[in-house]
């Protein structure tokens, strides 16, 4: 998430037009403040408790050139997320923080928890979000939390064969950063 965030905050310095965020994990007001936290560099707990200058606050949001919206279901489906999309005008980029709490309809129907590990709800999701960065020319970025084990290695970086464990299917990114 702080890795997303820090390239959400570049990009939004950069280019105009609109980002989309859907963090389930988090909620909007958590989200907002990790993002000015990134952008300035100010304590998180100066943020939220009202202790930093607000003058300090309009530097950072005037470099902004794009808007981040942000959207906190606890539960997306792809059918929220394509509805969202299709309403956002000038998307400039879409981020998914957490690739793994999107549902399959079935299970917001049955109104299971959707952190699901199934292979094929991964599979669909990925390839629906390919589609949207294929149709309409942007970039999406989908986080997923790896399992903590691996910092019991020798060597803690991760690998690709970290994703297998996950089954995700790796191939389906253009890109994979750790």
């Amino acid at each position: 998430t702080s890795f997303a965030l820090s390239l959400i905050h570049q990009i939004a310095q950069r280019q105009t037009g609109n980002i989309l965020i859907f963090s389930p994990r988090l909620r909007r007001h958590e989200l907002t403040a990790r993002l000015l936290e990134g952008g300035m560099g100010a304590p998180l707990a100066a943020l939220l408790d009202g202790s930093l200058p607000k003058d300090s606050l309009q530097p950072t949001l005037q470099s902004l050139q794009a808007s981040i919206h942000t959207e906190t279901l606890t539960s997306p489906t792809l059918e929220n997320i394509l509805h969202r999309v299709a309403r956002m005008p000038k998307l400039q980029l879409l981020v998914i923080d957490g690739i793994e709490c999107i549902c399959r309809p079935v299970d917001y129907e049955t109104k299971d928890i959707c952190f699901t590990d199934q292979p094929e709800s991964f599979e669909n999701s990925l390839r629906c979000l390919k589609g949207i960065a294929t149709s309409m020319n942007i970039p999406v970025l989908c986080t997923h939390h790896l399992h903590r084990s691996l910092e019991n290695r020798q060597n803690k970086r991760p690998k690709l064969t970290d994703l297998k464990r996950k089954q995700l299917p790796e191939s389906m990114a253009d890109q994979v950063f750790f």
